[in-house]
């Protein structure tokens, strides 16, 4: 089991400094900034917002049905976070730099790659056709997580996992209201 752990450990950090360290350049460092605030609580509660106030039924069933799926994902990654406690990879290896460090020092599971596909997948099921364009952005939010220097690989793989497990109960019950 220790050999297991290791090993991702180890190539955990590969991908890591791979991503972060081998591939940068300033100009994607820049946009991959913008890109992973699509992944933020504030745009989540402004989208949520938007959507609910919309004098339309099925924006306003999509602003409910991703408040739900974004508050019990906030709960999930916020209580994981504090029984984990993984430090931040640009506070364990040497290579790895932030630019600008964040007051939250717990790296495991990220609540950006969380948040921005609980929006993806809210998204995709109230309007399919654009779902390769949701899924897309929030794929690259993960990656930026990583190449910004916040998160490990195994991080923003469980971010992505946990938005979807906790989508699943919540597009139930709220397909069982609309099915009323």
């Amino acid at each position: 089991m220790q050999d297991i752990k290791n090993y991702i450990k180890k190539t955990d950090e590969i991908i890591y400094l791979f991503l972060h360290h081998k591939l940068y350049r300033r100009t994607l460092y820049f946009n991959l900034r913008a890109i992973t605030q699509l992944g933020s609580f504030c745009f989540a509660a402004i989208l949520c917002l938007t959507l609910l106030f919309w004098h339309n039924a099925i924006m306003h069933t999509a602003g409910l049905f991703l408040a739900f799926v974004i508050v019990l994902n906030q709960f999930v990654v916020q209580t994981i976070k504090r029984i984990v406690n993984r430090p931040r990879p640009y506070t364990v290896i040497k290579q790895a730099s932030s630019v600008k460090p964040l007051k939250c020092k717990y790296s495991f599971p990220s609540g950006h790659t969380n948040t921005a596909f609980s929006i993806a997948f809210v998204l995709s099921h109230v309007f399919p056709v654009l779902s390769i364009v949701y899924f897309t952005l929030a794929g690259l939010v993960g990656i930026s997580r990583i190449y910004l220097g916040y998160h490990y690989p195994t991080d923003v793989l469980v971010g992505f996992a946990a938005s979807y497990i906790a989508f699943i109960p919540i597009s139930h019950f709220i397909n069982g209201l609309l099915a009323i």
